[in-house]
């Protein structure tokens, strides 16, 4: 079977996936917990490469150790090449046991039914206990109410600052708390603070009328922005995931802010790691190029406006629904959320947190750079937990979503009516 292209929707396909019900239908009748086999191979699917790849293998030795009886193979794939191959061997009925899949695929895949839910091994199973991982990496894995999978590590974006940069201009360093709690924390700074940093950040040093020092880096595509949205309250979709609501006011304040940041000319698309621009804000992955980059950096919070926001997201781990090895399936989820391999994440991947809160507290405390790594996981903690920004129909969304945030930020429209005729169009694509 072949899957559908980036662009396209599952729903296309229903006539094939018919078909493929049918078969799994057929292959799951009278399925039963099989007997711990001598025979074993778990087929996981990976879509990260180098020092992850390292880390997989290890977690693979690891578990083969202790279950001599069981040999995981390890597929690495991009995760479009990966979700082409999960479906077509879903479709053979010879599936990939376990597999990772890129939040864009999440819910096309378990609204087909490729993807278990985990929430009855989760409610049997005395030593899983969601409440130990990080919230809002826990809330990216479920669907429709039902939890499709776990996380293995967390990814949030944070605000990197220039030290040396806020020692000129004579400003505070942004807050970087501790103990935070859901949209709470001992200090924070709001989004008015935010704009008068950027105010003074921004230099014209030689009088040529151009800056060469601009406040803040923001890459211009419409999911790094969405942690704004988030702080001011909005969503791309109502609590049901079955109408658009880009046209509600927090969605309009967002991108009315981040337009005349862009409009006063305190936001550029690079330049941080050569220090010509403060801030930006991204996630723990640009650690490593920070470093090497020479700068005196730290991390901060993000700024607040109704609500403390980040896009949260997570590596996470799921199970193939008709996996015909699912004790041993589930046992190696099990084991790459243990707090034995937790703890060994950030010695292969130096920068990757933790979503174990244990394993990601011992990450905090390790020392830098940046001397404030605790940020990582307050940010997230801070976070309410907004819902993730998955559907079926994500690929075809997020290109009238892109288009629309873009006009916005450009100054090419007013945000009011340009969000309006965006969901429209979204709502119309919704449409039974």
């Amino acid at each position: 079977m072949r899957w559908c292209r980036p662009g396209r929707t599952l729903s296309r396909r229903r006539g094939r996936w018919a078909a493929v019900g049918a078969g799994v239908l057929a292959l799951t009748a009278g399925f039963t917990v099989p007997v711990w086999s001598a025979t074993v191979t778990l087929k996981w699917g990976v879509g990260q490469g180098g020092a992850f790849l390292q880390l997989y293998q290890e977690i693979a030795r690891m578990f083969e150790e202790r279950h001599p009886n069981v040999k995981v193979e390890i597929i690495q794939a991009a995760y479009d090449v990966l979700r082409d191959k999960v479906v077509t061997m879903h479709a053979a009925g010879t599936p990939m046991d376990i597999f990772e899949a890129h939040s864009q695929f999440l819910a096309e895949l378990a609204d087909n039914g490729v993807i278990a839910d985990l929430s009855p091994l989760i409610a049997a199973d005395r030593e899983v206990r969601l409440q130990d991982y990080i919230p809002v990496t826990v809330i990216a894995n479920r669907w429709r109410g039902k939890q499709v999978g776990l996380p293995v590590a967390a990814f949030m974006d944070v605000l990197y600052f220039n030290r040396a940069h806020f020692d000129q201009a004579g400003l505070p360093y942004p807050p970087r708390p501790q103990g935070c709690r859901a949209d709470e924390c001992p200090e924070w700074w709001r989004w008015t603070d935010f704009q008068n940093a950027l105010s003074k950040l921004t230099r014209d040093s030689n009088g040529d009328s151009k800056p060469d020092q601009i406040g803040f880096q923001l890459t211009p595509l419409w999911g790094r922005l969405m942690p704004f949205v988030f702080q001011a309250g909005g969503h791309l979709f109502d609590e049901n995931y079955q109408r658009a609501v880009l046209d509600q006011a927090p969605v309009a304040e967002a991108l009315n802010f981040l337009q005349e940041l862009y409009a006063r000319g305190w936001v550029t698309d690079g330049g941080f790691f050569e220090g010509r621009t403060s801030m930006q804000m991204s996630g723990p992955w640009d650690l490593p190029t920070a470093v090497r980059s020479g700068i005196e950096f730290d991390v901060a919070m993000l700024p607040k406006y109704r609500h403390f926001g980040t896009r949260a997201s997570n590596l996470p781990i799921h199970m193939s629904s008709i996996t015909p090895h699912k004790k041993e399936a589930w046992e190696l989820i099990k084991f790459m959320i243990s707090p034995e391999v937790q703890r060994r994440l950030t010695r292969t991947v130096e920068w990757l947190v933790p979503a174990y809160i244990p394993a990601a507290l011992d990450y905090a405390r390790l020392p830098g750079p940046p001397p404030s790594k605790h940020v990582f996981y307050e940010q997230m903690i801070a976070d309410p937990g907004h819902r993730p920004l998955i559907h079926p129909r994500l690929s075809q969304i997020a290109p009238i979503v892109e288009k629309a945030f873009q006009q916005i930020l450009y100054g090419r429209g007013a945000a009011r009516p340009v969000l309006e005729e965006a969901n429209r169009q979204i709502n119309a694509l919704l449409a039974p």
